[in-house]
Order: C-alpha cells, then sequence, then structure tokens
C-alpha cells in the first residue's frame, strides 16, 4: 500500500482537522489546532521534521509523513493503551460515583458484571441465567452470592448516600434494581466509552 507523504505546513492542519473529525466519532476527539489533535489526556502533533514516534511528556510527536491511514492507526493504538481507556477503569469510576463502597464484595462483582455487559451485551437479556453465572465463575461463588451482595451494596449506598445514587437515574425516586444499575452503566460506558466526561 502506497503511503502518503505529507509535506506542507496546510496539509499538516487540513490532515490534523481530518483525523480529530475520524477520532470525533470514536469519542476520542477533544480539539484540533494547526498541527496539533488534543485528546482527553494525549497531545500529538505531527511533525515533518520528525524521523521516529517520541514522547515528550504528555506530547506524543509523529512524522507527518507517515501518511493519513497510518497516523491515524497510530493515535488510535496509544490511546487505546491508555489505562483511562480500559473498561474495568471506567466501570469502576461509575460504581464510585454512585456511592457504592470499595470494600464490598459487591463492588468488585458489580464491576465485573459491567465489564462482561460491554464485552457481550447479550448476557444483559438473562442476568441471573447468564451474567451472574459469569461473574460467580471468575470468583469461585455461587450465581445467587454474585446478586445478593450487588443488591447489599445497592442498599447499603440507598442507605448512606442516597443522593449520589439518585443522580444518576434522574427518572426513579428509589433505589433502583440490579438490573437497571448495569444496564444504565453498560449503555453509558459503551455510548461514550472512550471520553472521561461521565464518569
Amino acid at each position: 500500500m502506497k503511503q502518503e507523504a505529507i509535506c506542507t505546513d496546510d496539509e499538516l492542519s487540513h490532515l490534523a482537522v481530518v483525523l480529530a473529525n475520524r477520532l470525533r466519532q470514536d469519542g476520542f476527539f477533544i480539539a484540533a489546532n494547526h498541527n496539533q489533535l488534543c485528546t482527553s489526556g494525549w497531545i500529538f502533533e505531527l511533525s515533518r521534521e520528525e524521523t521516529r514516534i517520541r514522547q515528550n511528556k504528555g506530547l506524543i510527536l509523529i512524522p507527518a509523513d507517515l501518511g493519513k491511514e497510518n497516523i491515524f492507526g497510530i493515535i488510535q493504538i496509544i490511546l487505546k493503551m491508555d489505562p483511562m481507556n480500559q473498561p474495568a477503569v471506567r466501570a469502576a469510576a461509575f460504581v464510585r460515583r454512585l456511592g457504592i463502597q470499595t470494600h464490598l464484595k459487591g463492588y468488585h462483582y458489580l464491576i465485573t458484571a459491567i465489564c462482561l455487559g460491554i464485552e457481550d451485551p447479550s448476557l444483559l437479556d438473562s442476568l441471573r441465567t447468564r451474567l451472574f453465572p459469569a461473574v460467580a465463575e471468575r470468583y469461585g461463588v455461587r450465581a445467587h452470592c454474585v446478586e445478593r451482595n450487588i443488591r447489599t451494596a445497592l442498599e447499603l449506598a440507598y442507605q448512606y448516600t442516597p443522593e449520589q445514587l439518585q443522580a444518576a437515574f434522574h427518572y426513579k425516586a428509589g433505589r433502583p434494581y440490579v438490573s437497571e444499575v448495569i444496564k444504565l452503566a453498560v449503555e453509558l460506558l459503551q455510548t461514550d466509552g472512550k471520553t472521561r466526561s461521565l464518569i
């Protein structure tokens, strides 16, 4: 495949805008400025002077002559390696936002359930027969223990910090069901999974 060389400042600016638009579709994009792309946590600079990819603190310098497709792929790989983009990290942040205490077994079970739901959304159609047993298998416990511990964690969160739990469920005044929490978390993290705005 022929690589496209990028030479002029105008072409660098145009490439930044093109890449920013594509990254926006994937949820990565924050801003494009001249030959720089700014995403959550990283600044990528397209440079004619660079001969190899290198990092200078939060700045990633990318040779402009790598070609549009290669540069886009490199940026995506770097962003996917960012720990803040990992499902478990985002799921944990969502669960903490609900006010669930981290020392509870239900906290860990809920994070795992959310991650499994992101990996395989069909599990959300049958929590008791598929999702909870899958979580239970990872922890070496029974499926009913998983459901009970998650429910207990939600009850405690609702008892001690109801405003935090209810903030995520604008339409519901009472304590949400386990299924509602898992499905909302999966939906939110899938919809805006590559940005930090929701967590």
